[in-house]
C-alpha cells in the first residue's frame, strides 16, 4: 500500500536526505582519514623499531 505524502511533507524528507548524505560523504572521509592515519603510525612504529 503506498500512502501519497503532501508536498509539505515531502520537502523535509528531501531535506533529511541530502543531510544523511553529507553526513555518510564525511563519515566515509572521516574514515578514510583515520585509516591512513593509522597506517602512517604503524609505518614510523616498524621505522623505530628496527
Amino acid at each position: 500500500v503506498t500512502i501519497k505524502e503532501p508536498e509539505l511533507m515531502s520537502k523535509p524528507r528531501v531535506q533529511e536526505l541530502v543531510k544523511n548524505s553529507t553526513l555518510a560523504g564525511f563519515t566515509k572521509y572521516l574514515g578514510i582519514l583515520t585509516l591512513g592515519i593509522l597506517i602512517c603510525k604503524l609505518l614510523i612504529v616498524e621505522d623505530y623499531e628496527t
